[in-house]
């Protein structure tokens, strides 16, 4: 009963580095004889949620993290850490087309089926709203989306198309593969789908 109440965070450890995406927060109380307290977390003046243990996500950066215990006799405890948070970018892979052996070839109106794939290093994989597809380095895309089947309408020559894939945090990734286009024939193939 002398001791006073006290809030110790656990995790993560004040210092520690950790991956952009959820992170889960959590402290240990010691408070005999005030009840049981209500834990509330923050960022600077940031609200990251209520309770132990919370989970939130941290923007990159450094920045202080504060855990207050307030009981219901109005003791109030706080413990204080420093965490760095660091983003790394999506990794992303063109599937098709595939240039390893040869150069695919399709005219200007053909439908091409493009497929690529994404992982997020700090957490599952990107949606199709954060992934795009560019021609010969372009900032407007020609398409979005893991897998979109549309026509390039490039002049004929050789191309490259870029997948990009970038996080919340504005961190991308980027994967390439060369085609050729050729001018439209008379004869022009059927476009298929599954």
């Amino acid at each position: 009963d002398a001791l006073p109440a006290v809030i110790a965070i656990k995790a993560p450890a004040d210092g520690a580095t950790i991956n952009a995406g959820p992170t889960q927060f959590r402290a240990n109380v010691f408070a005999d004889g005030h009840g049981t307290p209500t834990i509330t977390w923050k960022r600077g003046t940031t609200n990251l949620g209520t309770g132990s243990p919370v989970t939130a996500t941290l923007p990159p950066g450094t920045h202080d993290v504060t855990a207050t215990a307030t009981w219901p006799d109005g003791t109030v405890a706080t413990d204080k850490i420093r965490v760095t948070v660091v983003n790394h970018a999506p990794t992303v892979h063109i599937v098709s087309p595939n240039d390893d052996t040869t150069v695919p070839t399709y005219a200007q109106s053909e439908a091409i089926p493009f497929q690529g794939t994404s992982f997020e290093p700090d957490g599952g994989s990107l949606t199709n709203s954060q992934v795009s597809w560019r021609l010969d380095g372009a900032t407007t895309p020609f398409a979005t989306g893991h897998n979109p089947t549309v026509p390039t309408n490039a002049a004929p020559g050789l191309h490259t198309v870029t997948f990009r894939g970038c996080d919340a945090f504005g961190a991308c990734g980027t994967d390439t593969v060369q085609i050729n286009i050729r001018a439209n024939g008379p004869n022009l193939p059927p476009s298929v789908q599954i």
